[in-house]
């Protein structure tokens, strides 16, 4: 139960310092951050399900707030990666790659929360 408001605070602040700053170094935070709640947050602070997956599984508002982080993390992330008019033609990449990097860890935190329970 502490872990998971510990995490939860780190959540939080990383959500609150990623739209203050739009950083990189705080979108990545926050994409590891929102991986991480998700089986940080299973069977302590889920709440109501919205979503039955199995008869064990399903989608609830806890796993809401942490997709909310990842997205927010991952459109930062992406969009100071896209090209624009000055940059190379090739820079577009690096954009998919962050974009892989964080999906890499939604599934991640996802599997854990899936295996956890």
């Amino acid at each position: 139960m502490v872990f998971s408001v510990v995490v939860l605070t780190l959540l939080l602040t990383a959500a609150a310092w990623c739209l203050l700053t739009r950083d990189r170094i705080a979108a990545v935070c926050l994409v590891i951050v929102s991986a991480v709640w998700f089986p940080a947050n299973n069977k302590h602070l889920e709440g109501r399900t919205l979503l039955v997956v199995s008869s064990a599984h399903g989608i609830t508002v806890a796993d809401v707030i942490g997709l909310a982080g990842w997205l927010l993390g991952t459109t930062i992330l992406v969009v100071a990666e896209l090209p624009d008019r000055y940059r190379t033609r090739g820079s577009g990449d690096r954009a998919m790659l962050a974009f892989g990097g964080c999906v890499a860890a939604l599934a991640v935190g996802g599997a854990l929360a899936y295996a956890t329970g």
